[in-house]
């Protein structure tokens, strides 16, 4: 097992004045539970959102105490204010930054100075203000959210500054302060107040510290929570904040948990102990782990679990924390995450799908898709590429198709060539660079057992194709959104170069079936599922002078395949929410695409099919070779044997299909298709 410590977070604590209040403040930088910001102002909970006001009376659809008092629910105000009362009080025109004697009772707040609540026009845009409010749920526990996005106007009316920030109601009574982001500089006083004039807890230093900034982008690790606990600080206090475990293991094998943890104790913390319970009767306890967090600090970590097992199915996977600085935990309600997993056993190999986005204009793009072509070169057969012409930049790829800029930004890319493998943008490095893609990171993927098996097969006729698509599951899955993804991809072509030297193109998608979006696939353990998609390909080819969006191909009336015998299908399942990608499969064995594969037809290997015996013709000058047989899936056959001409290479015992003869010279490395038959059953040659 081995633990991997990856970042400690920068964080300070702002401790209470009043040692008798039924409240704790920590604050910390970053939080474990992202917000989504893209909510829609058609949500707001204003009553008038273009003047300062306060919302309707929102009530919770939980039991929340506060300072002792049973709360129904929440009017959000103008001003910054979340009020804790039924009944409205008077807005703020001029909400400078109140101290905790001017501020209401029964409210949690954060007075921005000078924050106005309206819509304001600049030039042509408008600027909305808005409060906002959804219910989620954050590892268990019921949480009202409320977002404001408040704006300060300067008195000519222009626009000064913005800030967004958010208030978390948990159903354990814990409150959570959060300043998001903004632009300009902004000061507040941030707390809460109980219905008594002396029941209240305020960050030290308000109202004068600056809670604006000229961050621009809403980055989680960089925001401020100002997190309320009711109850007294414990001295040895241990949360978990959050969890990861990846939602599929193959039994038995590596089990990888990160999560983020932070010290709530009134003691730094140097040391605690951690437990993996897997379902209702297994215990993998995890090696004591050494720190020196600050109280309120939070703490990144990993853990690698290699020795487990389990029953087959949906098992709770629980990490549990406890003995920090080798004392019991005064608090142990805070100290345990489970996420559910499904733990499956297979014989599915897995297909590693790689979604190459580039063009030919990009001036990365060459190098990079050969960087790609080098390190799958190395796992033949255990690999499927698919490659996306993109509009950019300068127009792109004159084979760019909407469906390519569809799933690019599906996958929330940002840059051209970018790789994604098993529908993961995030497979190694900070940005998706397919040229810095290595071995290393293929084998992250590759090796592995898939949860369903996917057979697809293709049938053509003159510009029509049909595919047939089995998928067979190890498992049923529950709640999840699965859908199969069909492509019609040309091997390669060569007329869609513009400006980056590239001549040759393999692996282009040019169709998508139904659509980019897919077909909905329901699972059920042991019942394969057969799927069937046509098309047809319309009118005549054209070749486009560039991606740009008023001359791109329409498929409804013509196409851009260079050559119709060059077209298979690959079929994969991807999960709609998290995209990953289950499996994958080609309608045909895939080999590494090169120049040197396309003219390898001075190589010959005969007889093809074959049973026993087969010879192999070598280029003109190359007196031996290194041959080595693989199955359609990659897996070893006939191991690297040496191998000169006019001589015959027994064959060991083969299944009846195709196989690939990979033949190492002196000038390169070449690849054939082999069909295997039983005795006796010569077919026609193999091309």
């Amino acid at each position: 097992m081995k633990i991997l410590k990856l970042v400690v977070c920068f964080l300070f604590v702002l401790a209470s004045h009043l040692a008798t209040a039924q409240y704790y403040l920590v604050t910390s930088k970053g939080i474990a539970e992202p917000i989504n910001l893209a909510q829609s102002n058609e949500k707001t909970i204003l009553n008038d959102k273009s003047q300062n006001a306060y919302s309707e009376f929102i009530p919770l659809s939980f039991p929340f105490t506060f300072y002792g008092q049973s709360i129904n629910g929440f009017r959000a105000y103008s001003d910054g204010r979340l009020a804790l009362d039924t009944f409205p009080l008077t807005p703020s025109d001029t909400n400078y930054s109140l101290s905790n004697s001017l501020a209401p009772s029964n409210c949690v707040y954060a007075f921005w100075d000078q924050t106005e609540l309206k819509n304001f026009s600049l030039g042509g845009k408008t600027y909305a203000s808005d409060i906002q409010t959804w219910q989620e749920n954050l590892h268990g526990k019921k949480v009202q959210t409320i977002l404001w996005r408040l704006i300060r106007p300067k008195p000519s009316s222009s626009l000064n500054a913005y800030v967004y920030y958010a208030v978390r109601l948990y159903e354990t009574n814990e409150i959570e302060i959060i300043h998001l982001y903004g632009t300009g500089n902004f000061t507040a006083t941030v707390g809460i107040k109980g219905k008594e004039n002396q029941s209240y807890l305020e960050v030290n230093g308000s109202p004068i510290r600056n809670y604006g900034g000229t961050n621009l982008a809403y980055n989680p690790d960089s925001v401020l929570e100002f997190k309320f606990i009711p109850g007294t600080q414990k001295q040895n206090n241990l949360a978990l904040t959050s969890l990861e475990i990846a939602p599929y293991l193959e039994n038995g094998k590596l089990v990888t948990l990160k999560g983020q943890l932070i010290n709530l104790g009134s003691d730094s913390l140097k040391q605690f102990k951690a437990q993996l319970k897997i379902g209702p009767t297994q215990t993998e306890m995890l090696p004591n782990t050494l720190v020196n967090l600050a109280v309120g600090e939070k703490y990144n970590f990993e853990f690698a679990l290699s020795e487990w097992s389990s029953d087959s199915g949906y098992q709770l996977f629980q990490l549990v924390l406890f003995e920090p600085n080798q004392q019991v935990d005064e608090d142990s309600s805070n100290n345990s995450l489970g996420v559910e997993v499904l733990v499956y056993t297979s014989n599915y190999p897995q297909m590693v799908l790689h979604e190459v986005f580039s063009s030919s204009s990009t001036g990365q793009g060459k190098i990079a898709k050969e960087a790609l072509a080098q390190t799958l070169n190395n796992f033949l057969g255990q690999w499927i590429v698919l490659t996306h012409p993109m509009n950019f930049p300068n127009f792109g790829d004159p084979y760019f198709m909407q469906f390519s800029a569809d799933l690019f930004l599906k996958y929330q890319l940002n840059m051209s060539p970018a790789l994604v493998v098993n529908g993961n943008k995030n497979w190694g490095e900070e940005i998706p660079n397919l040229s810095l893609y290595k071995p290393s990171y293929f084998q992250t993927f590759a090796g592995k057992k898939a949860l369903v098996q996917i057979d697809c097969k293709l049938t053509r006729n003159v510009q029509s194709f049909a595919v047939n698509t089995q998928i067979t599951p190890t498992n049923g899955l529950k709640s999840k959104q699965l859908y199969l993804h069909v492509a019609l991809v040309e091997k390669v072509t060569y007329k869609n170069t513009r400006n980056n030297g590239e001549t040759e193109f393999y692996h282009i998608v040019k169709a998508l079936l139904p659509n980019s979006t897919g077909t909905a696939v329901q699972l059920q353990e042991g019942k394969s599922v057969q799927m069937l998609d046509s098309f047809t390909f319309k009118g005549n080819y054209r070749l486009p002078a560039s991606g740009d969006p008023n001359l791109i191909i329409n498929p409804l009336i013509e196409h851009s395949v260079e050559n119709f015998e060059n077209i298979y299908a690959v079929a994969y399942l991807q999960e709609e929410d998290s995209k990953l990608v289950l499996q994958s499969s080609s309608s045909e064995v895939l080999l590494p695409l090169s120049q040197a594969e396309l003219i390898s037809s001075e190589i010959l290997v005969y007889p093809n099919p074959a049973n026993e015996n087969i010879q192999i013709s070598l280029p003109e000058g190359i007196q031996q070779a290194q041959i080595s047989i693989r199955d359609a899936k990659g897996a070893l056959v006939q191991p690297e044997t040496l191998y000169k001409p006019k001589t015959k290479l027994r064959l060991p015992p083969m299944a009846e299909g195709i196989f690939i003869v990979e033949i190492k010279t002196e000038k390169g490395i070449y690849w054939k298709k082999l069909a295997s038959t039983p005795l006796g059953n010569q077919l026609a040659p193999l091309n």
